[in-house]
Order: structure tokens, then C-alpha cells, then sequence
């Protein structure tokens, strides 16, 4: 009889431990366009804290956006993002960063001159409530100068992976 006992307390106890690491992991969606994330940034503004982060990823090739939720006052939130000076987009970089500005978004430019891959940073914070702060994400995101969208790499084609982490 103590056998039995051992070995459902030493199940049930694998059961827990299995059960905590899978609730852990982020979860994954794949195969969606930019547009479709609409849902995944406003569940994350609700459920999720200051300093999670938010990281779609291209599917094609190259090139990921991560969100991170810096700050959070009753109903107002502050989101940043950022764009590297990297290969997969180094050659809109510069007319990204003017768009940015130009449309009154928080910008800040971190230049690292000893880092070869990615020498210049962009950081851009966009303030508001939850109601108005996804579809303000979103029209950011998906800014078009020529159909190709604000980061060309994932604006148009499949996203890869979209996951939230605290």
C-alpha cells in the first residue's frame, strides 16, 4: 500500500512540475499577416506586466519586431519599439526614423559606432490607453511610402512567430 501511495504522490508531483513548465512557455502562432495581430497586442496589453514583451517574428527570412510594455498607469500604458540599423532593413532605416518623427512619435537614436552589425538603434515610445493605443500600433506598424510597408522584411508577408513573455 505504500508503494501505490509513493508512486501517485511521485505522478501527481511530475504532473505539477509538467503542468508549471508548459504554462511557462510562450505560445507560438504562426502564419499571420501583420494586420492579424490585432487580437495578440490587445490580449497582451490586458493581461500582461510591465516589462513583458511582445516579438513577432518574420517567417520568409530575416527580421523580427519586439514590443516591451515600459510603463503602466490605471488605463494608460507606454509601449517602445525598436527598429535596428541591421541588414534585413538598413536601407529604408533613415526614412523610417524621418516618418517616425515627422509623425510625432517619440523617437531616439542610440548610435554604437564599435558594433559592426548594428551601429545605429531606433527606439520609438507610444503613450495612450488600450482602446486607442492598438489601432495607433498597428497604422505605425503598417505605414506605407510605397506598399512595402514600416519594416518592409515583416509588414507584408507571413509572420512567423507571435509570442508574449513576462
Amino acid at each position: 500500500m505504500l508503494i501505490w501511495i509513493t508512486l501517485a504522490t511521485a505522478l501527481l508531483i511530475l504532473v505539477v512540475l509538467t503542468l508549471r513548465y508548459l504554462g511557462d512557455r510562450p505560445i507560438s502562432y504562426r502564419g499571420l499577416l501583420l494586420v492579424d495581430t490585432k487580437r495578440f497586442l490587445e490580449s497582451f496589453l490586458l493581461q500582461m506586466g510591465v516589462g513583458s514583451v511582445f516579438v513577432l517574428e518574420r517567417e520568409p527570412g530575416p527580421g523580427f519586431l519586439q514590443l516591451a510594455l515600459t510603463e503602466r498607469h490605471s488605463d494608460v500604458e507606454d509601449l517602445e519599439f525598436g527598429l535596428p540599423d541591421a541588414d534585413w532593413c538598413r536601407e529604408r532605416f533613415v526614412l523610417v526614423h524621418t516618418a517616425l518623427e515627422t509623425a510625432g512619435h517619440n523617437c531616439r537614436l542610440e548610435v554604437d559606432r564599435d558594433n559592426i552589425a548594428v551601429p545605429r538603434f531606433l527606439r520609438v515610445r507610444i503613450k495612450g490607453n488600450r482602446e486607442e493605443l492598438t489601432p495607433r500600433l498597428i497604422q505605425c506598424l503598417l505605414w506605407q511610402p510605397d506598399n512595402s510597408g514600416l519594416i518592409p522584411q515583416i509588414s507584408k508577408p507571413l509572420i512567423k512567430e507571435v509570442c508574449a513573455r513576462r
